[in-house]
């Protein structure tokens, strides 16, 4: 998302309540691949890294070569499939799309599915076709999956659940503008992002939940001439002062003939959650700079092409801004769990991870690095969870 003109002092602005409970947490990373770390836990949630087949072959051997890659990360800290409650996957082709649902299929038992969100970006890293990025919980017998009537959203494209609770949150599977009677679209991004939200709002309705519960939103949408109307409808769907952390996501296609897809993540209990603002901004209605959720903040994804044209001088000023809010949560890049990075040339994968490196040090979050769609001359953007 493109950044906001941010005054440099800030001010701490409490959506609910002024002091959010507080809860032991933890942050443990494990060494990975790269500049990531293969996963970093944060109290029983787990994030881990974008998996990616190594070596080359067909979408078949490379989508199970990383799920079992996921797999043995998994085993690593003691879980297995049961216990993921959200996944990303990123295409090369969305043609891929049914061959890859089969197999994804096969690793999880009694279809009980995490929550999901598919996409075709821009292009991978390294000639790759799937990355599969996932969200552990570590508590299985305390996750639920949410399945609201069907009546009320349209029937899934894939193996995957309408959302799943996992603890105090829920994590709600990417959804397009279908009507859930028909299956049918409208031509128009705004008419789809409104029936979007609505089968949003009818999942999280389920867990007794509003759209003011929401605390990061993430929107991927194929044309750049649809981001005005996409953004317009978003915040005017949202009640006033309950803008979530949000991701702008220029993708390359997805599923069908959908052009916009929303994921979003709710608080069970709002009075819990705080959005954090500068001094002298009004809260708006479908974007905060950061949200925090009991004891994880959710950091606005920022792309600042006016930083300069290198990528470097981008990088590090998305990366002082979002230290700048750390801050406002008494957070620092130390914090961070995970981090998404989009690039508009996956040929600077190396030259970001290097990047990454000198930021974050020994204490690398768990990531993902794919490609997105760009014409404003932004190179990078990147978005944040952090935890205390």
């Amino acid at each position: 998302m493109r950044a906001n003109k941010l005054a440099l002092v800030l001010a701490l602005c409490a959506a609910c309540s002024p002091t959010p409970p507080t809860s032991e947490t933890t942050v443990a990373n494990e060494p990975g691949s790269g500049q990531f770390a293969k996963v970093a836990a944060a109290g029983q949630t787990v994030y881990l890294s974008g998996q990616t087949a190594d070596g080359s072959g067909d979408i078949e051997s490379r989508t199970r070569g990383a799920m079992d890659k996921l797999g043995a990360v998994l085993d690593e800290q003691g879980l297995e499939f049961s216990n993921l409650v959200n996944c990303r996957l990123q295409l090369a082709d969305m043609d891929d799309y049914q061959t890859v649902n089969g197999i994804y299929a096969s690793y999880f038992e009694s279809e009980r599915y995490p929550a999901r969100t598919t996409v075709q970006v821009a292009a991978l890293p390294d000639d790759g076709r799937i990355t599969v990025t996932c969200i552990a919980y570590q508590d299985a017998a305390s996750m639920s999956i949410v399945r609201p009537s069907p009546e009320v959203i349209p029937p899934a494209m894939g193996p995957y659940s309408p959302a799943v609770m996992a603890g105090d949150m829920l994590y709600v599977s990417g959804q397009g503008g279908r009507d859930p009677l028909t299956g049918e679209t409208s031509p128009e991004a705004g008419a789809q992002t409104d029936r979007t939200l609505q089968t949003i709002q009818a999942t999280i309705a389920a867990q007794q939940l509003g759209l003011d519960s929401i605390v990061t939103a993430a929107f991927y949408y194929p044309d750049l001439e649809d981001t005005a109307q996409i953004e317009a409808r978003l915040s005017a769907a949202m009640p006033a002062g309950s803008g979530a952390a949000r991701s702008a996501v220029p993708v390359g296609r997805l599923p069908g003939d959908i052009a916009v897809e929303i994921a979003v993540i709710a608080a069970k209990d709002k009075y819990t959650v705080t959005r954090l603002y500068p001094a002298g901004e009004e809260a708006s209605a479908g974007l905060s700079p950061a949200v925090l959720a009991g004891n994880t903040l959710y950091v606005t994804a920022l792309a600042m092409p006016e930083a300069g044209v290198g990528l470097e001088e981008q990088f590090q000023a998305i990366l002082t801004r979002q230290k700048l809010v750390l801050g406002l949560a008494e957070m620092d890049l130390s914090n961070v769990v995970y981090a998404d990075v989009y690039l508009t040339d996956v040929a600077d994968t190396e030259a970001v991870r290097g990047l990454i490196g000198e930021a974050f040090g020994a204490k690398a979050p768990a990531g993902t690095i794919v490609g997105m769609n760009s014409e404003n001359g932004a190179k990078v953007m990147v978005g944040l969870v952090a935890a205390k």
